[in-house]
């Protein structure tokens, strides 16, 4: 009979940690913090989680009051015996639940940059496809160089034919594989514009984009969103303004960030979120050339709603979207 007890207790206690975990996700939804430990496309999947982990747990808690066999379970997973290996098994389950309700929801910063290492350019696309395959991504769309442009597109050319000039576009931005065509796109699209707006949603791809082609435009303002980040080898008026590119999750989560020169820039302390406006150039960083800004103005913001930024699907559908929109 003492044993039948013991059997009850694991099982109440399964049930309190599945419906805490299922709170836990509910209370991370409500409160708009889901985007500090998933990407979106993970998000949708864990949302389904909540009412499955409320049945179990009723179903454990159904047992627990009403079973009569010694096995109210008929699995052949034996309960755990002794102190080390119940603290082991429920710690598993415990110790993460007390940390998310302890610990205050926040983006990764300057002391994660440091560990995981800053990176100046963007990991090459065919590497980024393979992680978009292997976080199960949705998979980007292939963009035909032939592809008929929309009309928004036209009109930002028109728009800006004095700086485009004579010149065709499809050679002055060559796809040198299929993993490059989305780049090249984006970066027609990109030239038109009178500053380059890096938007969040496709941060990652614009910035890619302009640093493929950086030669080619070298001098055209641009505009982007960041957290100061910088290095002990950096001087004082000098710092990256990054993000974290995240596939899945934090655990992947790669910090990547283009070098920013400015005559004030040390008056901003690590870790602040900046606006930064300015002009693109070139520099030397351990013998290669590399993107970087020299700011014609920098100014604090809050910390954006969501932190991280993310790959998208089809960046040259995104930018004819927000452009769009913009209207």
């Amino acid at each position: 009979m003492a044993f039948h007890a013991k059997v009850r207790i694991h099982y109440f206690i399964r049930a309190i940690l599945l419906l805490a975990l299922s709170c836990y996700i509910m209370h991370l939804n409500e409160t708009r913090s889901l985007h500090y430990y998933l990407a979106p496309h993970m998000q949708k999947l864990l949302l389904l989680c909540p009412v499955p982990l409320w049945f179990m747990a009723i179903g454990l808690l159904w047992h627990t009051l009403t079973g009569s066999t010694e096995k109210i379970c008929d699995c052949e997973h034996p309960l755990p015996t002794g102190l080390f290996r119940n603290v082991n098994a429920y710690g598993l389950f415990t110790v993460p639940l007390l940390l998310g309700l302890l610990l205050p929801d926040q983006a990764l910063g300057s002391a994660m940059a440091v560990k995981k290492g800053m990176l100046y350019t963007l990991p090459a696309p065919e590497l980024l496809d393979t992680l978009q395959r292997e976080s199960g991504s949705p998979e980007p769309a292939v963009i035909s160089r032939t592809k008929a442009t929309p009309d928004v597109y036209g009109q930002q050319q028109s728009m800006n034919s004095a700086s485009v000039g004579q010149q065709n576009l499809d050679e002055m931005f060559l796809a040198k594989d299929k993993y490059s065509i989305e780049f090249a796109e984006l970066a027609k699209r990109l030239y038109t514009l009178s500053v380059i707006e890096v938007h969040p949603s496709i941060f990652s791809e614009t910035i890619g984009a302009v640093d493929m082609y950086k030669q080619v435009f070298q001098d055209r303002p641009i505009r982007l969103k960041g957290f100061v980040y910088r290095e002990g080898s950096m001087d004082a008026n000098t710092f990256a303004i990054s993000r974290f590119l995240m596939m899945c999750c934090p655990a992947d989560a790669m910090p990547f960030g283009v070098l920013v020169a400015g005559n004030n820039a040390a008056a901003f302390p690590k870790d602040t979120w900046v606006e930064i406006e300015g002009y693109i150039k070139t520099t030397s960083m351990n013998g290669k050339d590399a993107l970087s800004i020299q700011a014609s103005q920098i100014r604090t913001i809050e910390e954006p709603t969501s932190p991280y930024i993310f790959t998208s699907p089809d960046s040259v559908a995104e930018f004819d979207s927000l452009y769009s929109r913009l209207k």
